[in-house]
């Protein structure tokens, strides 16, 4: 084995052993949601009874899906239906830190939209730099007033 082959050997045995480990971690990491959600259904069965155990189970399961679907229904009632980047813009800027949250989860959802997340984050960096303009005129005018003593 060349010089070469020895180094391309040893980093396709790392890139196999990193995603085997990633693999396994996934899957006990659904493993063990699974079998959260079973305990929680076993807790509550002498409780409430086996159907209401799977109703509180599925509803604490879902109410991700479901604050996800909260968030985006404000957005989307902000306003008139005008094009789609200014009803955009003016949500960033009136719900900054639902767009940060919505920009964290398109990042972590949709690896393939980078054109949806470059404009959530240029309208973050916009408004922040509005609000640092403002703070300066504001401290502009406060700097010739004379502060009564």
């Amino acid at each position: 084995m060349t010089g070469l082959d020895g180094i391309m050997a040893r980093l396709l045995f790392k890139l196999a052993l990193l995603l085997t480990v990633l693999v396994v971690a996934a899957t006990l990491s659904a493993i063990g949601l699974i079998w959260l959600v079973d305990a929680l259904t076993l807790s509550l069965a002498p409780l409430i009874g086996v159907a209401g155990a799977h109703a509180v189970a599925g509803a604490v399961a879902l109410m991700p899906l479901l604050l996800l679907f909260v968030v985006l229904y404000r957005l989307s009632q902000q306003g008139q239906q005008r094009a789609l980047g200014d009803g955009l813009r003016d949500s960033v800027r009136s719900n900054p830190w639902e767009s940060l949250g919505m920009a964290f989860f398109l990042g972590f959802t949709q690896h393939g939209r980078h054109p949806d997340r470059a404009h959530v984050l240029m309208e973050l960096i916009r408004g922040r730099k509005e609000d640092n303009e403002r703070g300066e005129a504001g401290s502009e005018n406060t700097q010739g007033v004379a502060s009564p003593e």
